[in-house]
């Protein structure tokens, strides 16, 4: 008997389910030509063969095909999974073997009888056959069967008969049935191939051609397909949705190769952890997603989300540098977390970027608050977008005092943006902008236009500001280029590069953002600029990075300074003593952020501390204000908080 070729489990599973949906069409035709075939044989046997053979054979016959009719009748409707199909085509292998066996030996039985010298016999034999043979096309061994078994007992008995006319005809009919099987291998073969194509052509519709992982249109079906089969089953399906970390930071420092590689390997890791009935997709950019059906409880789901995603960190080996490999993740769980599709993956959106938030690396389950967090973080960016398609953003500064003299040396510009109805506004108002890389360099450049435009108008009214700090954000650095736009604006405003000021906090250092920080701190230093460390001891710098960049402000956090003499925390206090004897050993100056009394600003005084800000000086106040605050003078001598209020009451700005 034919051996179909072989083929992958995938694709074996694609040949069954489009035979099965060839035999739906044929079968009807089958059954009719059974049907036809043997009532037009038996009315033409009849009174010429024995009952058993011209009316009970026929009506077991037609009674048979009639029960398999309405069976198929009853299933024709129905969406069997891969598993029934395989049975059903077995099945009906099996029948038509057997049908096919009764046949042959009716016919023989016919031929043994008074029939034996009515030709007709074996020719409603042979068309039934023929018939039957290209309904069952698609299913080799189907056809097969019923070619061989319906009509070789009758072909050996005619060539055995000893009859020249029988013998010639038994010759005759399995030189036809012989073509009629090369007709139905060809036939096969075609469909075979039929079926190769469409998975090529869905390999490239479906597939990503970067990790070879199903793609955002497959994941789709795939996810539809998981919640149909668990509304089905009562069950539960897991989705999580994962983000690389500082990919971008990857792909710049490092080239596209290296950013490919780390995705290839991400989803090499990915499918070694993934269940035998996952689905793991890559939706585009740096961003996955994995399908987890069959899950039965909460508990389970996190386990599991956790056991996939360890080891996903390690460092990748590229070209002999290590390439980090964490990942952000962000779990649903459907009905729990969404009714369908779309809310089930916004869910899991919303999970992961508040896994995102929480510096990368993390995995979150979604909760219903999150969604709040979301709507927030969108009416942000939406003020942030518009105060910038309406230039409503302004720098206000907050002078730097010398703590010896009290006299003002310089200012830091901070971002205020002024609301249509609440007014003057604090940038925590915007801070999702402030997290949102692309908001983030954006305000900086505007930042940029403003501060160095009033610097400019300062410097030809020949007002004495000091020094102008400037925050740059991790944005900024990521966007490249940042000391080549910093600089090319000085020049067009006609401003010193000394007398800027860039603040920088620790986090810009590490990963492989921190070679190219160092480029532009080393450019903008040589450039005249001064470099400050701003929020020193609050994150992970290590006294390595005050050798290797060129740094030469340290910035004390409020957080240390709020606590200096109120005898909550010995420990702040002997933090910031390390670090003002750190940065006098080093030779590099001090600025302690948040002075809002007169003990803390004499404490810092004492300790050595070079310059302060903070309310007990000023609050930040706008462009107009910044000359007359120049002429101010805090007296050192004061020591009561009456006198540090008066002070304070003379510098005062708004609120914001």
């Amino acid at each position: 008997m034919y051996q179909p070729r072989s083929l992958p489990p995938e694709l074996k599973a694609d040949l069954q389910a489009e035979q099965f949906q060839i035999l739906r069409t044929q079968v009807p035709i089958l059954y009719a030509v059974l049907t036809i075939n043997t009532c037009i044989l038996g009315f033409s046997i009849h009174g010429l063969a024995p009952v058993s053979l011209s009316i009970v054979a026929p009506a077991c016959f037609l009674g048979l095909i009639a029960i398999r009719a309405i069976m198929w009748l009853f299933r024709r409707n129905l969406q069997p999974d891969p598993a029934r199909i395989g049975r059903y085509l077995t099945n009906t292998t099996l029948v038509a073997a057997l049908v096919a066996l009764a046949l042959g030996i009716w016919g023989v039985a016919l031929l043994e009888s008074t029939m034996g010298d009515k030709p007709f016999v074996p020719l409603f034999m042979a068309l039934g056959s023929v018939a039957c043979s290209f309904c069952l096309a698609s299913l080799p061994r189907a056809a097969f069967a019923t070619i061989i078994l319906a009509t070789m007992p009758v072909i050996v008995w005619l060539l055995f008969s000893g009859l020249p006319v029988q013998i010639s005809t038994g010759l005759n009919l399995l030189l036809i049935f012989g073509l009629i099987l090369r007709l139905v291998i060809h036939q096969y073969d075609y469909l075979v191939d039929r079926v190769i194509t469409h998975a090529q052509v869905r390999s490239l519709a479906y597939a990503d051609p970067l990790t070879k992982l199903p793609n955002r249109t497959l994941f789709a079906q795939r996810l539809d397909q998981s919640l149909r089969e668990a509304e089905r089953l009562h069950g539960h399906v897991g989705l999580v949705v994962l983000d690389v970390d500082h990919f971008k930071t990857v792909n710049d420092a490092m080239g596209h190769a290296a950013g490919d590689a780390l995705l290839q390997e991400i989803s090499a890791r990915l499918l070694r952890a993934m269940p035998a009935n996952g689905t793991v997709a890559r939706l585009g950019g740096d961003e996955f997603a994995i399908i987890l059906p069959g899950l039965v409880a909460a508990p389970a789901r996190i386990d599991l989300v956790h056991a996939m995603l360890r080891g996903l960190d390690q460092p990748m080996l590229f070209e002999g540098q290590l390439v980090n490999a964490s990942v952000s993740a962000g779990a649903a769980m459907w009905p729990a977390d969404g009714s369908d599709a779309e809310s089930l993956l916004k869910s899991a959106d919303l999970a992961l970027y508040a896994a995102k938030a929480r510096g990368g690396g993390a995995i979150r389950g979604f909760a219903p608050a999150m969604r709040q967090g979301v709507e927030r973080r969108t009416a942000m960016l939406s003020e942030a977008r518009t105060a910038l398609k309406e230039d409503r953003i302004f720098p206000f500064y907050q002078p730097k005092i010398r703590l010896m003299t009290g006299e003002v040396v310089g200012f830091e510009a901070l971002l205020r943006w002024h609301h249509p109805q609440r007014g003057m506004q604090l940038p925590e108002t915007i801070r999702a902008a402030l997290e949102d890389n692309e908001f983030a360099a954006q305000l900086t450049d505007r930042m940029m236009d403003l501060v160095f435009a009033d610097m400019r108008d300062w410097l030809q009214a020949g007002v004495s500001f000091g020094k102008i700090a400037l925050n740059g954000a991790p944005a900024d650095f990521l966007r490249g280029a940042f000391a080549d736009r910093l600089l090319g604006r000085l020049e067009r405003f006609d401003v010193p590069a000394s007398l800027i000021e860039l603040e920088v906090t620790e986090s810009v250092f590490f990963g492989q953002l921190a070679e190219s920080v160092g480029r532009t701190l080393k450019t903008l230093s040589a450039a005249g600029a001064t470099i400050a460390l701003d929020d020193f001891g609050t994150g992970y710098a290590s006294l390595s990075h005050l050798k290797q960049f060129p740094v030469d402000v340290l910035k004390i956090d409020r957080s240390f300074v709020s606590k200096l003499t109120d005898g909550r925390d010995e420990e702040d206090a002997a933090i910031v003593g390390a670090v003002l004897n750190l940065a006098q050993n080093l030779g590099i100056m001090t600025v302690a952020e948040g002075i809002e009394t007169q003990a803390q600003a004499a404490y810092l005084r004492r300790k050595g501390c070079d310059l302060g800000q903070g309310y007990l000086f000023s609050h930040a106040v706008p462009t107009t204000r910044v000359p007359e605050l120049i002429d101010c003078r805090y007296p050192p001598h004061i020591t009561d908080e009456r006198g540090a209020a008066a002070f304070a009451d003379r510098t005062a700005a708004p609120a914001a």
